[in-house]
């Protein structure tokens, strides 16, 4: 998926000007369509052509292009204009790796269910293409949790490994299950670090990096390397060899893959990225100033300049901590599945859910009670929610107003399933744009050899973009 950086640019602006003309779709939780009558801003002409629709109809319409549609003459101009709007800022999420996936045997598969799996075979053969063509001595996990990839990266391709990890129960329980592994080798060490973005802990990360690559000394043999010497791949630092660091990363939570973009840039041992992002909506945001605003996003200067120029053409931000929950979610290739109940019980669901929020219930005893619900009809989510034994006045009244809160809406519960329709069409753009900003970011910074890869089936692993950079050898 490589782009010139003016595409990009350009390809951004469009997001956030769609973003800021359906905000309805995004900057909102969805317990709240409701309270804040979001589903009344679905344009009439959609509503009635979407309320029509079949399951399959409905199921199929994320992935209609607007030619075929447009067969159809009563699709009103305005839907078509959103869905090849949509269509055309969303990134291609069919997986495109140019390497096999890594075959791992039971051993090595051992604790991983088949998502986990599935991520480990493919992430590890794209970070070993990386490894290769950056021609890196060390590969440094930010975030390497149980030591899923970093054995699998040892044990199959012979890197060297440096995980880091903010839980010392991590980092404990990752050093015991390579001895499992049989990894004793030295090959692979855990420490407990926690990056940040910000000079002085690059400082200390680029010592640890340097101090722990002289002392990952790898005596064994490997399925790649066992027709090489031992120690193949371990750097020593004498006669002023450079050290090559790759950093990876597998669901790099909020800021913390901007926090890797910003190491790779600065520090001289690095010379090549490799992560895949997640949990978008965790990035530092502030709602102390008017409009709010995240912290590292946009973190391209051209993103900033775009994302200041349509806030101030519009009532408020195109992206809040909503949309970025969104981005965030399951993708679209899922929702081509769902059953005719699916799509009643999460109607029931959302529906029931937002009904509460017209009570003064507060929120966290609000989620707490709802985990426990029937919610197979209204009665008995009421039945549920409320305890067998509060019969005083105030439940008494919360369930009157329940019910009539009830009746005053389900006329409009049968768009619960369109809206959420449109929200799957909307949820590519922004996470494409999250990504295609990090891009921008890094092409800004003179890092042209950069691109984004769909490295998984987004079908196992929604979370499926990785962002690869190496740096140029000048």
């Amino acid at each position: 998926m490589a782009a010139d950086l003016e595409s990009l640019q350009a390809h951004n602006l469009e997001s956030f000007l769609f973003l800021a003309e359906y905000r309805w779709l995004h900057d909102i939780p969805v317990t709240h369509v409701l309270k804040q009558g979001t589903l009344s801003e679905v344009p009439d002409e959609w509503a009635a052509k979407l309320r029509q629709m079949s399951t399959d109809d409905l199921n199929n319409l994320p992935f209609m292009n607007t030619t075929s549609l447009d067969k159809e003459a009563d699709w009103p101009e305005s839907f078509l204009q959103f869905l090849s709007k949509a269509n055309s800022l969303s990134l291609d999420r069919a997986q495109n790796v140019d390497c096999a996936g890594t075959g791992l045997d039971a051993t090595m598969s051992r604790g991983m269910n088949p998502k986990k799996k599935h991520e480990v075979e493919w992430m590890a053969s794209l970070v070993d293409k990386v490894v290769t063509d950056a021609k890196c001595h060390l590969v440094v996990d930010i975030g390497s949790g149980l030591g899923y990839l970093d054995h699998v990266l040892h044990q199959v391709y012979g890197h060297p490994v440096l995980g880091l990890e903010t839980s010392e129960s991590h980092t404990c329980a990752a050093e015991a299950r390579a001895c499992q592994q049989g990894i004793s080798c030295g090959g692979v060490v855990n420490r407990k670090f926690n990056i940040t973005n910000g000079d002085e802990c690059f400082q200390q990360l680029d010592a640890l990096i340097r101090e722990e690559a002289q002392g990952l000394t790898c005596l064994c043999r490997h399925k790649k390397t066992r027709e090489n010497e031992a120690g193949e791949h371990h750097w020593k630092g004498t006669d002023g060899e450079e050290l090559r660091v790759c950093v990876i990363g597998l669901h790099c939570c909020g800021d913390l893959s901007t926090s890797m973009l910003s190491l790779f840039d600065r520090s001289d041992h690095v010379k090549a990225l490799c992560y895949v992002s997640c949990c978008y909506h965790k990035m530092a945001y502030s709602d102390h100033t008017s409009p709010g605003t995240f912290e590292y996003f946009p973190f391209s200067q051209s993103g900033k300049s775009q994302y200041r120029q349509v806030t101030q053409s519009s009532p408020c931000p195109p992206v809040s901590p909503f949309t970025l929950r969104l981005g965030a979610q399951e993708t679209k290739c899922r929702w081509r599945s769902q059953t005719e109940e699916d799509h009643a019980d999460h109607t029931r669901h959302v529906a029931y859910r937002a009904l509460l929020e017209f009570t003064s219930t507060p929120s966290t005893a609000m989620r707490q009670r709802v985990r426990k619900c029937d919610f197979s009809s209204f009665q008995s989510f009421l039945t549920s929610y409320f305890p067998e034994d509060k019969t005083d006045d105030e439940t008494r009244r919360q369930i009157c107003d329940l019910k009539r809160y009830f009746c005053e809406h389900k006329d409009v519960f049968d768009l619960i399933e369109p809206w959420t329709c449109l929200q799957v069409i909307i949820q590519p753009v922004v996470e494409s744009l999250v990504y295609r900003d990090r891009l921008v970011w890094l092409k800004e910074r003179g890092h042209f050899d950069s691109r984004i890869v769909p490295v998984f089936d987004d079908l196992i692993s929604p979370r499926n973009l990785a962002l690869v950079a190496i740096k140029s050898s000048g």
